[in-house]
């Protein structure tokens, strides 16, 4: 029975689509192999000045951002999703968690904020609560 939940879920996961934006490959390398080991449908951009444009073709479930990018931060590409009204459910990443940060970034609409190195329990429970 526990392994039939198991493979309904992860049949369910492959209809999701994630979309992971960093700036360093390595990081979106890390967090799409997790992605893809439970089975979600994982696009990816190194540049975040292909955001937007990969957002609305491709219209993502769930967004992974990270916020110290250049030439535009995740949190000036948070800000015009939600001034534009899109309403995907953002994952805010850092390297520099502060209380302001997260306090920020919540209230810009992000869903969560975790820290790097990730925490994969966390990442978890944000999938489950997100799907």
């Amino acid at each position: 029975m526990k392994n039939e939940k198991k493979q309904k879920s992860e049949k369910e996961n492959l209809k999701k689509k994630i979309f992971v934006v960093d700036d360093e490959y390595v990081v979106i390398d890390v967090l799409k192999t997790f992605l893809v080991e439970k089975n979600y449908h994982v696009i990816f951009e190194i540049d975040p000045t292909n955001f937007e444009n990969i957002v609305e073709k491709e219209k993502p479930d769930l967004i992974f951002l990270d916020n110290r990018m250049y030439p535009i931060t995740g949190k000036e590409l948070l800000r015009k999703m939600r001034l534009k009204g899109l309403n995907i459910p953002v994952v805010m990443m850092s390297a520099y968690k502060t209380r302001d940060g997260i306090f920020e970034m919540k209230q810009l609409g992000a869903v969560d904020y975790i820290a790097k190195p990730f925490d994969f329990k966390k990442i978890s429970k944000i999938l489950t609560r997100c799907f």
